[in-house]
């Protein structure tokens, strides 16, 4: 493959792309600034939805990894699913806005949730 750009010193080398190399991207439909990206990018490749988890799995993660109470997790659950439903049937927002299991998890890490003590940026 041949790349748009010529080399640091003027050369245009082709590039080769193993067969074995995958990329696989996320990326939030919910942001409406990116919508022209966002078509761009659907014109060029496949595209798997993955809908937001609060089944077993997630919940028997989180009562046994972040203790959380296995009452709250399924009420937790089921709270999501009935504000989704919500969400996905009003017209103006639909599906893409849905709740997902992230927002319900505990953090792995506190000190990323806090703002940092010297006033500068964690990164």
């Amino acid at each position: 493959m041949e790349l748009c750009y010529h080399d640091v010193d003027g050369v245009n080398r082709p590039v080769h792309v193993p067969e074995n190399l995958f990329v696989i991207g996320t990326m939030n439909t919910a942001d409406r600034s990116l919508a022209m990206v966002d078509l761009t990018l659907r014109r060029r490749f496949a595209f798997i939805d993955l809908e937001p988890s609060r089944s077993e799995p997630w919940g028997t993660w989180v009562v046994n990894q972040k203790q959380m109470e296995e009452s709250a997790a399924r009420e937790i659950g089921q709270r999501l699913k009935q504000l989704n439903a919500i969400i996905s049937a009003d017209s103006r927002i639909g599906q893409a806005f849905c709740i997902g299991h992230s927002y319900a998890t505990p953090p792995t890490r506190a000190w990323r949730a806090a703002p940092a003590e010297t006033g500068s940026p964690t990164w």
